[in-house]
């Protein structure tokens, strides 16, 4: 489990995009940790525009694709491009995107990894519908 006692903060207000694709699992994450949506913030990113969140509503399309592209390198990068979504959060985003990804891409853990397991057997379950 992510232990987010273990990653810094910072004094200033930070993001971290991410793919809509694994929103589902970093919010079951955020729950898990007892991380309120005070905390850490995550939406889709048109949800972040529509709603003029002031801690990154400056940020433009070029300057998030920047970010995305420097954060995931070249192949992945189109993968959060094509439906992002922001975490904002005061957390140090190096120390959160490790955290995240040895999580949700390495061994995890066992909770996570059965949470995992049930979701793709229902995603499984209703793509033979």
């Amino acid at each position: 489990m992510v232990d987010f006692s273990k990653i810094s903060k910072e004094e200033k207000t930070t993001h971290l995009f991410v793919s809509m694709h694994d929103v589902d699992e970093i919010r079951w994450l955020l729950d898990k940790a007892g991380i309120s949506k005070e905390e850490c913030y995550l939406e889709q990113w048109n949800m972040v525009l529509r709603h003029h969140v002031k801690a990154i509503k400056d940020i433009s399309d070029e300057e998030r694709e920047a970010e995305i592209d420097l954060i995931y390198g070249k192949e992945e990068a189109a993968y959060v491009k094509h439906t992002p979504a922001v975490l904002i959060s005061h957390y140090n985003v190096k120390e959160l995107i490790e955290a995240l990804h040895d999580t949700l891409f390495g061994e995890g853990d066992a909770d996570y990894n059965a949470f995992s397991k049930k979701r793709q057997s229902e995603i499984d379950a209703d793509e033979t519908k």
